[in-house]
């Protein structure tokens, strides 16, 4: 059992640790980019420079590959829930990696799910709301 100040203290860290996780994943991609510049051979203040463009584009990209990713995921066990496993077989994503279009064969009928994000949460939609699974 949990005592009354531990759970205190995962409250407390709960926030703290969802702010620090994306300043310690920047910092991190911040330096590598400007140790990679600077194994290239460019000056401290270029590579800074660089590193200060770079490293924010490429957290940003690297942010919407993994909620994609997510997202994908989340479709695909939903779909697994309530597809039956002859359904669940003919499943099948649209893109190259991390899909979140999908097709399946329902009852002998193409059906579809799209997946999207927000803040709230992922909510799927399919093409034929009256035949959802």
């Amino acid at each position: 059992m949990v005592s009354a100040a531990f759970s205190g203290l995962l409250a407390l860290a709960g926030p703290l640790v969802l702010i620090l996780i994306p300043i310690v994943a920047f910092a991190a991609l911040w330096s590598g980019v400007y140790f990679g510049a600077r194994k290239a051979k460019r000056s401290k203040v270029k590579s800074s420079l660089f590193a200060t463009l770079a490293a924010p584009i490429l957290f940003f990209v690297l942010a919407d590959f993994a909620i994609q990713c997510d997202i994908s995921f989340y479709v695909r066990r939903e779909l697994e829930k309530s597809l039956s496993p002859e359904d669940f077989s003919s499943l099948k994503g649209h893109g190259m990696i991390c899909p979140v279009v999908y097709s399946y064969v329902r009852d002998g009928k193409p059906e579809g799910a799209l997946g999207v994000g927000g803040i709230r949460g992922a909510k799927i939609y399919y093409e034929n709301e009256k035949n959802r699974p």
